[in-house]
């Protein structure tokens, strides 16, 4: 831990990144790191690490939403750890998943010996940048390069060597409000492809969930849940009672009570809820019992096996 903050002490920060395209910011952040830290980076090609950079860009982006992104990559044998954050007023389009242009980008490199480096790190920017009332306030705020600097540099005081729930979770694409009609619920199945999504109430208070087994066993009659096999009444249809009545039906009578994980469970806690009680997917809620993001078995894959 003491190394980590000692790569963000000595981090590199650009007040104003000279380019346009994301490639091009990467190139120009990489190449600051190579000139200042020459003496810890070792007989590694800028090529080479640029390369693998990209790599990591392309497989899916870095570009994590509220205008911030994290190109970065694990390199075997690397030394310290690296830092290099570039602002960009105009922003930069990362393909973000919140469709936000990125002005800030965080480029790390870690050795592939810590791999929860980049993570932490980006947990702590998060929090950092939810303390200064997001990116686009910070910019307002701080336009002044020494200023800029001055604030950067609190990031060490905040990284944990813990990762918890808030720290891996993916954004809320797509949520029913308890009065939404199912039809409303199911094209956003349709459209998102989800088989699961959150319920919330007028307050955005976390009620539950709604599945697409809901839906199908709303027709079917409780007996069949005894039943080894239906070959003795294989025409019955199992959407009858949906289609005379759907468009009286909401959400709140399909969804079920599921219980939403603290944004503070630790990671052991989030792998205990997917594998132990093979829950396919965690919702995550502040302390107000506000949905604030979603993780499932891939989100884990991504973020942490793969990030």
């Amino acid at each position: 831990m003491s190394e980590l903050k000692e790569g963000i002490k000595g981090k590199l920060i650009i007040k104003q990144l000279p380019v346009c395209d994301k490639y091009q910011a990467i190139k120009f952040l990489l190449n600051e790191v190579f000139a200042s830290e020459k003496a810890k980076i070792g007989g590694f090609a800028e090529e080479e690490i640029f390369e693998s950079i990209v790599s990591r860009e392309n497989m899916s982006t870095t570009g994590i939403g509220f205008s911030l992104a994290i190109p970065h990559s694990r390199i075997e044998g690397w030394g310290r750890f690296v830092l290099a954050v570039g602002l960009s007023y105009e922003g930069i389009d990362f393909n973000s998943m919140d469709k936000s242009q990125a002005k800030i980008i965080c480029l790390m490199i870690s050795s592939a010996d810590e791999p929860y480096v980049i993570l932490q790190t980006t947990a702590a920017i998060i929090k950092f940048l939810e303390k200064q009332k997001g990116a686009e306030a910070f910019l307002k705020t701080y336009p002044v390069f020494n200023r800029a600097k001055e604030k950067l540099s609190a990031l060490c005081l905040d990284v944990n060597e813990q990762i918890f729930a808030k720290d891996v979770i993916r954004p809320v694409q797509a949520c029913v409000n308890l009065n939404d009609s199912i039809e409303i619920a199911t094209r956003l199945m349709h459209l998102k492809h989800f088989d699961v999504l959150p319920v919330v109430d007028d307050e955005y208070n976390f009620c539950g969930q709604l599945t697409c087994l809901d839906i199908f066993q709303y027709g079917m009659p409780n007996f069949f849940n005894n039943l080894k096999t239906i070959s003795f009444v294989r025409h019955i249809d199992p959407f009858e009672k949906y289609f005379r009545i759907h468009r009286n039906l909401k959400a709140s009578n399909f969804y079920k009570h599921t219980e939403p994980i603290s944004q503070d469970k630790t990671l052991l806690e989030i792998i205990f809820e997917l594998s132990i009680k093979q829950r396919s997917k965690l919702f995550v809620t502040n302390e107000r019992n506000k949905l604030i993001g979603v993780i499932d078995r891939f989100t884990i894959i991504d973020k942490i096996l793969v990030f």
